[in-house]
């Protein structure tokens, strides 16, 4: 019996991880997964700005996957957004989000990336 509740902890504690390499918010393609990330990007893509340029990444905050939406815009005033995988604005500092990853860039863009 104790060996049964060992084996099942361990499948329980396997399944509730996240796989370093996993996928963000439970999906393969989050682009074309997750629908307010998809709308997102094709209303960027459909109305172009020139000298301004877009950028998400996918992150870590509070063990949760997370999305940044970022501008690249020199003579903006601009907020940097941040998203949890429904879509809903988080009101924390994009500075909080580890494993920063780009997963997404407009064409063009007048800044380089760090």
């Amino acid at each position: 019996m104790r060996k049964t509740a060992i084996i099942i902890l361990l499948f329980s504690i396997c399944f509730a991880c996240r796989d370093e390499d996993g996928a963000p918010c439970n999906t393969e393609n989050p682009i074309e997964e997750l629908t307010w990330l998809k709308d997102n990007i094709e209303e960027k893509e459909s109305q172009p700005h020139p000298g301004i340029g877009y950028y998400f990444y996918q992150g870590r905050y509070d063990k949760k996957d997370v999305f940044i939406a970022d501008i690249c815009c020199p003579a903006c005033d601009y907020v940097i957004l941040v998203y949890d995988c429904e879509g809903n604005t988080l009101n924390i500092s994009a500075d909080k989000v580890t494993d920063k990853k780009l997963v997404w860039e407009s064409d063009e863009s007048p800044c380089e990336r760090s």
